[in-house]
């Protein structure tokens, strides 16, 4: 028996939420689990998802995405800015939420489950399992 969840693709034109309800999720890059997390909502949380200011998961994904490109600054509780780069004397504007979102819908999945208890608990034995054969950025 396949137990495998459906895995659901970040993208703008996708706007397929999971309920109302409160759940645990795991975000995947190709089969690779990157984040386990757990929520009251699970509809807001994939809306957070889609703001740097709300999630801190998103904030660490553009930071490390980014952190290289000229006139970049990482932030910590605030989207990131629209910046102007130089490239051969003229003035590019790159707008890396942008390109954040784009990442996201490109790379990304998510599975989730409705919890109504226990989520907590869930979510650390998922992580604990999961840290014995992938590094995720919890």
């Amino acid at each position: 028996m396949n137990r495998r969840r459906k895995r659901i693709k970040f993208t703008e034109r996708n706007k397929v939420y999971p309920p109302g309800a409160p759940g645990v999720y795991i975000i995947w890059e190709d089969e690779k689990p990157l984040y386990v997390g757990e929520t009251r909502d699970l509809n807001q949380r994939f809306k957070d998802l889609k703001s740097t200011y709300n999630h801190t998961f998103r904030r660490a994904i553009g930071n490390e995405l980014f952190n290289n490109k000229i006139g970049f600054k990482a932030t910590s509780k605030k989207k990131f800015p629209i910046k102007g780069e130089t490239l051969n004397g003229k003035i590019l504007t790159v707008d890396y939420e942008q390109k954040l979102t784009a990442h996201f819908e490109e790379k990304f999945m998510y599975s989730y489950i409705k919890v109504a208890f226990g989520r907590i608990e869930i979510q650390d034995k998922l992580i604990d399992w999961l840290s014995q054969k992938y590094t995720l950025k919890n």
